[in-house]
């Protein structure tokens, strides 16, 4: 919802097409919480927010931190909007 409403808002200003393009691209990331395991310690589990396109994405970039038993859940929501501000990966 609140990705169609800066789309719309963003058409009526004064931008290049480039730059609307780009802000678009950023508004249609998708926040997602992760709770993955450390490869050194396999008790402890660390909790997160990561911004990806889907979730295939947001797996590839935690596999680059060599994060193990990755579980995802897509947030929602202006609770999405409020934690794309704060990722702890992007």
């Amino acid at each position: 919802m609140w990705q169609l409403i800066l789309a719309n808002s963003l058409a009526t200003d004064s931008f290049s097409n480039t730059e609307l393009d780009r802000l678009l691209k950023v508004s249609a990331m998708a926040v997602f919480q992760y709770k993955a395991a450390i490869p050194d310690r396999e008790d402890y589990f660390e909790i997160g927010t990561v911004v990806a396109r889907d979730e295939l994405e947001a797996r590839e970039k935690l596999k680059k931190l060599q994060f193990k038993s990755i579980r995802l859940k897509r947030i929602t929501g202006f609770k999405s909007f409020l934690l794309w501000f704060s990722a702890d990966v992007r």
